[in-house]
């Protein structure tokens, strides 16, 4: 199986509103990529150690957010929120004209995904979450907001710590949305974002979903940069099974020639054969 090259890129500038998104498109530049997306106070780079372990044929396409690495800020007191940088994946799906999203993303950019893929669901065919399982518990306002009013959707924050029955309606609420839609989660084992609610939210997705997964690997929340191989033990295999290579025509003549030949030899092989009987 053949790898990406952090050398092997496109950059690429996609007009927003208030100016642009910045980004780098890994891999295949030929079929539709997976997006990903970074957590807060990151940007693009913090791919960086996963890239040359991530499959050839299918492309990445990793993003700066807004205020983030070279993308623009947004405009002059603009607050910077969540529920801002969902509809950035619909306007990014928008410029390129596709109809489904592969999402990865980190912290932040995690849920992000997961909030786009509640809302979105038929638009998504996997999601991978890097050290993080459920957004804010604010999310299910956000959502109801967005799909009411999705030009107009300023959530306040509320810092107020959640109760069990909050995050088990915002757990039961994102599963139920979210379907069957492909799901793998991966965590450190140091990360300290694992809370006390973190093994009941892992139990009901994995209640609601067929094709979730969930593991705990060594490294703190940044696990994807420091036990980068680790990781890909698992994405790889998982981005395999759910966006499997699609065979193009030129491969396929590869394979028909390469079978030709194979015959060809063994034609060969018998003929030589039977002129020494």
């Amino acid at each position: 199986m053949a790898f990406m090259s952090l050398n092997d890129y496109n950059d690429v500038r996609i007009d927003m509103p208030w100016g642009h998104i910045s980004g780098r498109w890994y891999g295949n530049g030929n079929v539709r990529p997976i997006l990903a997306i970074h957590g807060w106070q990151h940007n693009r780079r913090t791919f960086d150690a996963l890239i040359p372990l991530m499959p050839s044929y299918v492309g990445l396409l990793c993003i700066d957010l807004p205020g983030h690495g070279n993308s623009s800020n947004l405009q002059t007191g603009r607050q910077y929120s969540i529920n801002d940088y969902v509809l950035i994946i619909a306007r990014i799906m928008k410029e390129y004209k596709w109809t489904r999203m592969s999402l990865m993303g980190h912290s932040m950019g995690a849920a992000i995904s997961l909030i786009y893929a509640a809302l979105y669901p038929y638009t998504v065919d996997i999601i991978i979450s890097l050290d993080s399982i459920m957004p804010p518990l604010q999310t299910l306002a956000i959502i109801d907001h967005v799909e009411d009013n999705p030009e107009q959707h300023l959530i306040d924050d509320d810092d107020s710590e959640p109760h069990t029955s909050q995050v088990h309606n915002l757990s039961v609420d994102i599963a139920r949305r979210i379907g069957n839609i492909p799901f793998l989660v991966i965590n450190g084992s140091d990360s300290s974002y694992i809370d006390k609610n973190f093994n009941y939210v892992v139990a009901i997705l994995s209640e609601h979903n067929w094709y979730f997964e969930y593991h705990t690997l060594p490294g703190n929340h940044d696990v994807h940069l420091t036990n980068a191989a680790e990781c890909s033990k698992y994405i790889v295999p998982f981005i395999r099974r759910h966006r499997p290579q699609i065979p193009t025509s030129c491969s396929l003549l590869n394979e028909k020639s390469a079978l030709r030949r194979k015959l060809k030899q063994q034609q060969e092989q018998k003929s030589s054969v039977a002129s020494k009987l």
